[in-house]
């Protein structure tokens, strides 16, 4: 048990979702977190990487994440929404999900509040799609592997 654990680096991901019915702003305006910044410039984070919510918005609050390449990660995923469903499945790629392939780890859809581990694999580098399953057209993002 101690040799797995110490063979597998956990990225803690948590990914927080708000979900709301505020129409005041456009869901897919461009101002939401981790649009800024290229993600791959900075190093992994091999501890936790806090992410918040975004009040109002059918929304993750960070639409693009890092994880180390080659090794294997556990994605903290919490729903907050109370009575609301939401999952996180990961997909290759945005095509992959639209031939209805099957994801590479995901979560339950479930109500909130709760919190759920999704045990990834190790990946190789390159850039994969994440999305909620209950709200397709603005729960989504990129998770970047990096060596």
């Amino acid at each position: 048990m101690v040799a797995f654990a110490t063979t597998v680096v956990t990225a803690l991901l948590v990914l927080a979702v708000a979900c709301g019915g505020g129409d005041d702003d456009d869901p897919t305006a461009t101002d939401t977190p981790g649009n800024g910044a290229d993600p791959t410039d900075a190093p992994v984070q091999e501890t936790d990487l806090e992410v918040g919510t975004l009040e109002g918005r059918l929304l993750y609050s960070k639409t693009e994440l890092s994880a180390p390449a080659g090794e294997a990660f556990t994605i903290i995923y919490d729903n907050t929404d109370v009575g609301l469903p939401h999952n996180l499945s990961l997909y290759a790629t945005e095509d992959a999900y639209k031939a209805d392939e099957e994801a590479i780890a995901g979560s339950e859809t479930l109500a909130g509040p709760i919190t759920q581990e999704v045990d990834v694999p190790a990946l190789d580098a390159g850039d994969y799609f994440f999305i909620c399953l209950v709200h397709p057209t603005t729960m989504f993002g990129t998770l970047h592997v990096v060596e």
